[in-house]
């Protein structure tokens, strides 16, 4: 199954920059996250990501809210982020 684009899902290995650096934000808690995946150990092509919202001072993310889906393992991830 793949997610279309129009709908606001984004394929992970094909984000915006203000989305990529968002999910990069998110990344710094998955090692506190226990039940959270490891983004080097996903598969990129295989991940969407929708930002449910992204708040930002300027241009960068300080802040998110975002909805990670792994179709082939039928798994959503929501992750909420604050600096």
């Amino acid at each position: 199954m793949e997610l279309k684009n129009s709908k606001g899902w984004y394929r992970l290995d094909s984000l915006p920059k203000v989305l990529n650096d968002a999910v990069e934000l998110a990344n710094r808690w998955q090692y506190q996250i226990p039940w959270f995946p490891k983004m080097d150990e996903l598969n990129p092509e295989s991940v969407y990501v929708y930002p449910w919202s992204i708040y930002c001072n300027g241009i960068d993310p300080t802040g998110t809210e975002l909805i990670f889906v792994i179709p082939n393992d039928k798994i959503i991830y929501y992750l909420g982020t604050k600096m």
